[in-house]
């Protein structure tokens, strides 16, 4: 009765005030007969699971006195709940409220097909393309100077789009190439400077930082960040306060070891754009009336054409959205599937009464009033229980809204929740967030426009007079009496941020929800069974590494996520009935896992030696749905004992994964073992780690069982064989074979075109002249293949001679490592962008790829007998990555290496015999005279053997250029000081130079105003090794310093055994980060002007001094102190150097005159080793 008249009164709200304020109340006796229902079913599970745990005379005892004056509270509760339920009812009746019928309940869902993706049109982005265009442009072409910031506000009123051209600049292929790192930040208004900073590092590294102090944390993002230009967006800033912008941009600049980097900020205020500004200002415009209706048209017809009935009423929709495309968007999914006759009452009888003020704030609100049911209104209020910004995970989601209740109570709940978050998305209320690289599988998130989050927050908690039910992140403080205790009765979802403790629990009785996220404290206190209406309980964001037995008394408890610390499960998680979700790192399960019969997320299920703890406990979890990996299976003694988890009959779990301990001795079972472990033929990813059988069981080669298998991969098979058939499967796109260290040779039975095999009907070969093997496949490794000899092309099985097979015709990407012993492979790859090899003993024919013209990526490592690469390389025209390494056998490069226009990368490192990079000279190829054109990393490494550098090469990528790294060249005969000269004043993109263990002569220049520096030079790396005099060494260098006194960042100088002064014109560096000191044989001590030096002291934040053998004297303390800006100091292998320490508080005591000690105490990190 009470869930009818919701209903019907959750329509007439609108637009009655009476109604609304009866709503509150009623909702109030809902709340109260909620927890009396809830509370009653608690101790009915109570009384059953004691029934099955004790003797019945212990429960007479327990239980006869408690549960009479339990019985006796609850009845006098039920009867004032009637009292009031009576009182509802007859207002209801006054107000002609209608008792409808249950069956309206919005619980069970609206009309939803089947569910869709959300990436297809969601966000629609229209009418921005200029706006994206000339904000890269002005991104990528900073002006002139030696600027480390280049800061462009986006500004415009809000749901004028502002994140979503910030978001497509970001994604902006333009883009990813100028910046190596790109990280975004949801800012609001909040700007706090530490907590700005550890987000910029959560986005940078993909992983959650610990809240730390400032300095803790620029001295990580220093490192992260390196020396590489990065683009930071700060979305959606509301600060005007000069003084913390200034406070984080300073601190940001001195962490910054480069210039060029970028930063975007959105704003709606123009006075934040103008505190923050160095490019101008942009101004996003209002879209036009054409824009905003093809807007409306793809959001709400996504895949079908618009109708002509439609277009006169469709622009004048598109009129009133007044330019914003966050209400055209809005607008459009609200139209989405309605009739003509629908849109024009609409335009007619809605859209026409918004009025101009706060437009996109009634438009989202006419959008959510027309949602198709309340428990669907439910669910877009309470994601605003998380902060702005905060990024959803669907799957999190809802299971919050199944704790909530919002998804009623059948066994089909997150399918619902399912077809409402997609409806969510389809009327733009949720949006795409970003996508992540997850260690399985990339983990995608969402979020809110602020102005939705807004409309959703008003909604949450306005409902119920002052009781508010939810209580987000941002809400309270740390301590948990901040809450009224009246109101700490009546929450009902918890995001707590605290210290916890024990006597928190007694006054957060009514929790459907609890989320701590707290780095304090490895225990959960036993108190928490007094949440008895506890159905969501998150300590994934904790340290908790212990949960106390009497979780097992949670019985409504449906989700249970917890950290990777956690050590262990308590045997009483088996009275969990409810439980559905159980997302737990691979740790020992208790047993009796059987009884959770309602789970559906199990990730991980070890087989253990006690009772209750074999593999027949997965019989009773029919519903498993996902991931699930059976570990411990060399426990298994039977295929009777394997088949009892019945795996067969569970088809919603899409990715197994069974393994066997790889370390273990003595016979084994595993091959009748594996054959008890047949899947449902539904399976989309099989992985085998660890089974020891010589062949696979007839289940993995029957053509029609597996077809929906997307991803196989089978590691450390180590008896196996011969491969299983896989290449019938029309699916599978990734294949791993890795550590099959038993297995000589891979042929037609892999394809399954063998005759003994009977694939040759599932594949076509009797009944079409052509057929496919491995139609679908992407993606193939093959690692640690120690005995695989021969890798056969497709050999047709008898009869067939007239059929033509197609093998291979999607593989993009193909690693064969330590396959040491293979001799032969397929030459029929028409798709292969990318190639890696290492570790090949043999002489691969390599030829067999000069075909492939699509191939984007060759790394070649380890490979002892590769003597060459085929002269006839010019086919390989969109060859990007070229990587040779470690193949001491390489003699020499082909002469149509020069053709690859596209290469941009050419690395060639530890191959001593490689004698020369020939250059055709005599040639009439226009293609070949064209040169390494697009080459913009040259690395030769370690190539003791190399006697030249054409120059001609050089010259053909000059333009290009923008790292040059030439280390371990003893033969090299050439002049490297007019090759510094050359590149410095020749390649205006050289950024990174490196000339380490390089024969060197005299730089042939004789003032650096000759030198003309690349605009972006930051980072030099330099050394000699040959017996010249200290001062010729240092007139290189000198002249290259001179010429890059303003931009270079990073600086690495490297002596020799006789070697004693610094340049001079290290003086004169004014953004100079990094300074490393190495291999300076007759230092003996650093000059004060290091420390004196207003450049230097400005800037320098990294010290490193290491393998000088007679250093024993630092700048005196004032000048070390001078360094304002030094962080860390790094002291290595300086055997005369004294920093023997002081006592605490004695720095100022001479104890021991010759220690240096007192000269670098005040620097926050140093290291020193001996």
């Amino acid at each position: 009765m009470i869930q009818s008249f919701l209903i019907d009164a959750e329509n007439k709200q609108i637009t009655n005030g009476t109604v609304k304020l009866w709503l509150h109340k009623l909702e109030g006796v809902a709340f109260d007969a909620d927890n009396v229902l809830d509370e009653l079913d608690y101790q009915h599970l109570s009384e059953t699971i004691h029934h099955h745990t004790q003797h019945k005379i212990k429960k007479k005892v327990r239980f006869f006195f408690p549960r009479n004056i339990r019985r006796l509270k609850m009845a006098h509760k039920i009867e004032d709940i009637n009292k009031n339920l009576k009182e509802i009812n007859k207002e209801a009746s006054n107000y002609g409220l209608q008792n409808i019928v249950a069956g309206a309940d919005g619980s069970q869902g609206p009309s939803v097909g089947r569910e869709t993706d959300s990436f297809g049109n969601d966000p629609i982005f229209l009418g921005r393309e200029n706006d994206v265009s000339e904000i890269v442009k002005m991104m990528t072409t900073p002006p002139n100077g030696d600027h480390v910031f280049s800061i462009l506000p986006i500004v415009g009123m809000g749901g004028l789009g502002k994140s979503t051209v910030a978001r497509e600049v970001f994604h902006h292929e333009t883009i990813k190439t100028h910046f190596a790192n790109r990280f975004w930040v949801h800012v609001s208004e909040n700007f706090d400077v530490v907590i700005l900073f550890k987000k910029i590092l959560t986005s940078l590294t993909g992983k959650n930082i610990e809240l730390g102090n400032k300095q803790a944390l620029l001295e990580k993002l220093q490192k992260k960040l390196g020396t590489e230009r990065f683009l930071l967006v700060l979305d959606d800033v509301w600060n005007e306060n000069r003084k913390k912008w200034d406070d984080f941009i300073n601190s940001l600049r001195n962490i910054s070891c480069t210039t060029g980097n970028g930063i975007m900020v959105t704003t709606r205020l123009e006075n934040v754009a103008s505190l923050v500004a160095t490019l101008g200002i942009h101004k996003l415009k209002d879209l036009s009336k054409d824009a905003c209706w093809s807007i409306v048209k793809a959001k709400a017809f996504p895949r079908s054409n618009v109708g002509s009935e439609f277009n006169a009423i469709g622009v004048s929709i598109a009129k009133r959205c007044q330019g914003l495309p966050l209400a055209a968007n809005v607008v459009g999914g609200f139209l989405r599937g309605k009739s003509i006759d629908e849109w024009l009452s609409i335009e007619k009888n809605w859209l026409s009464d918004l009025g101009d003020e706060n437009l996109v704030s009634n438009i989202l609100k006419l959008s959510f009033n027309h949602l198709s049911s309340p428990s669907l209104k439910r669910c877009f209020a309470y994601c605003s229980i998380f902060p702005k910004g905060f990024d959803l995970e669907k799957e999190q989601l809802v299971g919050l809204w199944m704790a909530e209740g919002f998804l009623g109570g059948n066994d089909d709940m997150e399918s619902m929740g399912g077809k409402f978050f997609n409806l969510l998305l389809q009327n733009s209320l949720l949006q795409f967030g970003r996508s992540v690289r997850g260690l399985y599988t990339d983990i995608t998130y969402y979020n809110m426009h602020d102005l939705v989050h807004d409309l959703a927050s008003s909604i949450l908690n306005s409902r119920i007079n002052d009781q508010v039910r939810y209580m987000g992140l941002q809400s309270i403080s740390v301590e948990s009496s901040d809450i009224p205790n009246e109101q700490a009765r009546c929450l009902r979802s918890l995001l707590f941020n605290g210290e916890i403790c024990a006597r928190m629990f007694s006054e957060f009785k009514s929790l459907h929800v609890l989320i701590l996220m707290s780095d304090g404290g490895e225990e959960l206190p036993s108190t928490i069974k007094e949440l008895i209406h506890l159905r969501c309980l998150d300590i994934s964001r904790t340290r908790i590494k212990c949960l106390p037995d009497s979780v097992g008394e949670l019985y409504h408890l449906q989700t249970l996520r917890v950290c990777n610390l956690l050590e262990k499960l308590p045997t009483t998680t088996r009275h969990l009935a409810g439980l559905r979700h159980l997302h737990i790192p691979r740790i020992e399960l208790p047993p009796e896992m059987a009884r959770l019969t309602s789970l559906r997320t199990l990730p991980y299920f070890g087989v253990g030696d006690e009772k209750g703890c074999g593999i027949g406990e997965l019989r009773s979890l029919k519903n498993l749905v996902g991931e699930l990996e059976i570990y411990n299976l060399e426990k298994v003694q039977s295929k009777e004992e394997a088949t009892s988890a019945d795996l067969l009959h569970k088809p919603t779990i899409f990715k197994l994964k069974l393994t066997w301990d790889e370390d273990r001795k003595g016979e084994n079972n595993d091959e009748i073992v594996l054959e008890g472990l047949q899947p449902h033929p539904d399976l989309k990813s099989l992985k085998i780690y660890g089974f020891r059988g010589r062949r696979f069981p007839p289940w993995y080669c029957n053509i029609s069982g597996l077809n929906k298998l997307m991803e196989i991969k089978l590691e450390s098979c180590t008896e196996c064989e011969q491969l299983p058939t896989l290449g019938h499967l029309p699916h599978l796109k990734n294949l791993y074979l890795h550590n099959l260290a038993n297995v000589k040779s891979i042929g037609s039975s892999f394809y399954g075109v063998d005759d003994n095999c009977g694939s040759t009907s599932s594949i076509g070969v009797s009944k079409s002249t052509l057929f496919n093997v491995f139609p679908a496949l992407e993606r193939l490794e093959l690692r640690g293949m120690s005995e695989l000899r021969e890798w056969l092309e497709v050999e047709l099985p008898n009869g067939a001679e007239n059929q033509l097979p197609v093998v291979f015709p999607c593989l993009e990407y193909l690693m064969v490592d330590s396959c040491t012993k293979l001799k032969s492979a397929p030459s029929h790859f028409p798709c292969l962008q990318e190639l890696e090899i290492y570790g090949m003993d043999s002489g691969l024919p390599l030829a067999s790829i000069c075909g492939m013209t699509l191939i984007s990526e060759i790394h070649e490592e380890s490979c002892s007998k590769l003597g060459e690469l085929p002269d006839d390389v010019r086919h390989l025209s969109a060859l990007e990555v070229l990587i040779i390494d470690d193949c001491p056998n390489m003699r020499e490069l082909p002469y149509d290496l020069h053709s690859l226009s596209a290469l941009e990368i050419l690395r060639l490192e530890s191959c001593p015999n490689l004698k020369a990079i020939p250059y055709p000279h005599e040639s009439h190829d226009r293609q070949l005279l064209l040169g390494l054109s697009c080459l913009r990393e040259l690395s030769v490494i370690s190539c003791e053997g190399l006697v030249d550098l054409e120059r001609e090469m050089m010259e053909s990528c000059e333009l290009s250029l923008e790292d040059l790294h030439l280390r371990g060249l003893g033969s090299l005969r050439m002049d490297m000081g007019t090759m510094i000269g050359y590149c410095l004043h020749k390649m205006p993109c050289l950024s990174r130079l490196s000339i380490v263990g390089v024969p060197t002569a005299t730089l042939v220049i004789n003032s650096s105003s000759e030198i003309g520096l690349p605009l972006g030079f930051r980072i030099l790396d330099v050394t000699t090794t040959c017996d010249q005099s200290d001062s010729d060494w240092t007139d290189i260098v000198d002249a290259v310093l001179k010429a890059s006194t303003k931009s270079l960042r990073k600086l690495t100088l490297r002596g020799t055994e006789r070697s004693r002064d610094l340049p001079d014109s290290l003086q004169h560096l004014t953004a100079l980060s990094r300074l490393w000191l190495t291999g300076f044989g007759e230092m003996e001590a650093l000059s004060d002007w290091l420390g004196n030096n207003n450049n230097l002291s400005s800037s320098l934040q990294r010290l490193l001094i290491s393998h000088c053998r007679n250093f024993c004297r630092l700048p005196s303390k004032e000048a070390m102190q001078r360094l304002t800006k030094l962080t860390e100091l790094g002291i290595y292998y300086c055997p005369l150097l004294n920093l023997k320490r002081r006592r605490d508080g004695d720095d100022d005591n001479d104890d021991d005159d010759d220690s240096e000690w007192p000269k670098i105490s005040h620097i926050p990190k140093v290291e020193v080793v001996s």
